[in-house]
């Protein structure tokens, strides 16, 4: 209960607050530059979505914070929207923004409804958002994430799936729906110089 009067008060007071960070593709495409939109809950210290998320999704409060973040994303891009950025090349850069998707969202059937209008009042173009499905939640709800992943191609949107290779049975995902990208999990990924066993 301590942990939901917190959160209400998040809504309530505004300190739920938006930072990115940016992704590093292992086919290093210089053209491309993703950056995941992440929420952290502010205050000494700050919270982070690894420890509210749990009761975010136990009291259902995924679809709200998900539509939250994306309303104050759509709201910050169009207040500080910037000419693209040029690489070396000279070629401009793409950005790409990716979120996180609740399992409330992904079962929600107007969620892309929802995408699909936020996009119709910005100047970014669908290619350039990015949804996260984690790889376990994918499994779960397969049907659900089916759907919204063929509701997200029509939009022009692109579906990732993350935290790849934990279940035995995630290599089936990639064959079940139009996938953009994986996001491997940690331990899939060698360090540099470390061979192969």
């Amino acid at each position: 209960e301590q942990w939901l009067s917190r959160l209400t008060s998040g809504f309530e007071q505004d300190q739920f607050q938006l930072h990115q960070q940016s992704v590093i593709a292992l086919n290093n495409e210089a053209h491309l530059a993703q950056q995941e939109i992440l929420v952290r809950l502010e205050g000494t210290p700050p919270v982070s979505p690894r420890q509210f998320m749990p009761v975010i999704e136990h009291h259902n409060l995924g679809r709200t914070l998900d539509r939250w973040v994306l309303r104050q994303f759509f709201r910050a891009y169009a207040q500080g929207v910037s000419s693209p950025m040029d690489n070396s090349d000279g070629k401009a850069v793409v950005e790409t923004y990716s979120f996180n998707l609740s399992r409330a969202s992904i079962c929600d059937r107007h969620f892309a409804a929802f995408v699909d209008h936020c996009l119709s009042r910005s100047s970014l173009a669908p290619h350039q958002l990015c949804f996260e499905v984690s790889e376990s939640i994918a499994i779960d709800e397969l049907d659900s994430v089916t759907r919204l992943a063929y509701q997200l191609q029509d939009i022009g949107c692109q579906l990732i799936i993350d935290d790849f290779g934990q279940a035995q049975n995630g290599v089936n995902l990639a064959s079940q729906f139009p996938l953009s990208d994986l996001k491997l999990n940690s331990h899939l990924i060698q360090s540099p110089g470390r061979k192969a066993d």
